[in-house]
C-alpha cells in the first residue's frame, strides 16, 4: 500500500507486517450417537456429527512475512470456510467375540475370537484456489483468483485434475479476485481398521489372598483358595 501511494520513498522500506487479534472464527455442529452395549458377545458404538465452521484467515503457526490478509484494509474479504471445516463426519465401531464352542481340541480352536473394526468417513478437505501472483500489486502471497463458472469440478473428477481449471481466471491487475475463502472441497475421505485377535488361557487363580475364620469351624465361609498354573498367550 505504501508502494501505491509514494513509490520512491517505499522503495527504502521492507516488507512490514501488523499483527493483531482481530481473527474469528464461529462454529456450529450437531452430534447424535447411537450405542449397543456388549449382548451376545456383539458391541457397536456409531457417531456422525454436521458442521459448519466460518471464520477469517487464522493461521495455525507463527505469522510468515506477507502471510496475513489478503486485503489488510478489509480484513472481512478473507471471510470463508475454516482450514479444519468437514461437513460431514461420520464413525462406527463394533466388536464381536465367538461364544464357546462344544469340548476338546476343536472346542478351544474356534471358541472366544475376537474381530473389531472402525470404519471413520469424513467429507473432504477445504481448499483454496490462489492465483499464483501478486495481482493486487500489495505484496501479499495467496490472493485468489476469480469465480467465473459455477461448474468448478471436472467431469469427471479424478487425482490428477479434480477441478475446471475453466471455472476460474486471473484477476486484472491491482485487483483482487472474487472466489471465496476456502470454497472448494476436495475428495472425501474414508479409513478402515480391522482386527482379530483371541486369548487362550492356561493360567488362572481363584481367592489366592482369602482369609480364614479362627476358633470354632461350624461352616465354611466363602469359596475355597484354587491355584492353577499356566501359561497367558494372546494374539
Amino acid at each position: 500500500m505504501l508502494y501505491q501511494e509514494n513509490p520512491s520513498e517505499a522503495a527504502l522500506i521492507g516488507t512490514l507486517d501488523l499483527n493483531d487479534d482481530i481473527g474469528w472464527q464461529e462454529y456450529r455442529g450437531l452430534k447424535m450417537s447411537v450405542q449397543r452395549r456388549s449382548t451376545g458377545g456383539l458391541s457397536m458404538n456409531a457417531n456422525y456429527t454436521l458442521s459448519r465452521c466460518m471464520g477469517t484467515k487464522t493461521p495455525n503457526t507463527f505469522s510468515q512475512i506477507a502471510s496475513g490478509y489478503t486485503n489488510p484494509n478489509d480484513p472481512e474479504f478473507d471471510k470463508g470456510y475454516c482450514d479444519q471445516d468437514h461437513r460431514h463426519l461420520a464413525s462406527v465401531t463394533m466388536s464381536a467375540e465367538s461364544p464357546a464352542v462344544g469340548a476338546g481340541a476343536l472346542g478351544a480352536l474356534a471358541s472366544h475370537w475376537r474381530g473389531s473394526g472402525i470404519v471413520t468417513i469424513q467429507s473432504g478437505t477445504r481448499i483454496d484456489i490462489i492465483t499464483g501472483r501478486d495481482n493486487a500489486l500489495n505484496g501479499q502471497r495467496n490472493q485468489r483468483v476469480n469465480l467465473v463458472s459455477d461448474d468448478v469440478y471436472a467431469h469427471p473428477r479424478t487425482l490428477n485434475q479434480y477441478f475446471n481449471p475453466a471455472a476460474f481466471s486471473q484477476p486484472a491487475p491491482g485487483t483482487y479476485g472474487n472466489l471465496m475463502r476456502n470454497a472448494l472441497v476436495g475428495p472425501h475421505y474414508w479409513n478402515v481398521d480391522l482386527a482379530v485377535s483371541r486369548q487362550l488361557s492356561f493360567v488362572s487363580m481363584h481367592n489366592l489372598l482369602n482369609s480364614g475364620t479362627f476358633g470354632r469351624t461350624t461352616t465354611q465361609a466363602g469359596a475355597p483358595r484354587i491355584i492353577q498354573l499356566g501359561v497367558k498367550y494372546g494374539f
